[in-house]
């Protein structure tokens, strides 16, 4: 689940890159707003599935890329950085609806 959030964000950001030289700025802030939605709903999914009775990473992954290049990409959430997540991903919308 918090690679899907990474994931979204991503998609998103690479989305409105594409929209810099254009003077659709409605267009832009509704699609930036809509991916904020969408990556504020899947971190309340995150804490819904939260389990504070443990105090280790969760919703962890990792990927090794190969063994040519030694990369490794761990990915985890532990209790202080899920309300990181949240506030960050609850800011971004109003921000973007204030500007």
């Amino acid at each position: 689940m918090l690679i899907f959030n990474i994931i979204l964000s991503s998609i998103g950001a690479l989305i409105l890159i594409t929209y810099q030289g254009f003077t659709y700025n409605v267009v832009i802030r509704i699609l930036a707003l809509t991916v904020s939605i969408i990556t504020f709903i899947l971190s309340i999914t995150l804490l819904l599935e939260f389990d504070a009775s443990t105090s280790d990473y969760q919703f962890t992954q990792t990927y090794i890329k190969g063994l040519v290049s030694f990369t490794n990409l761990s990915i985890g959430i532990d209790g202080i950085s899920l309300y990181f997540v949240l506030l960050t991903t609850f800011l971004i919308p109003i921000c973007l609806v204030s500007n």
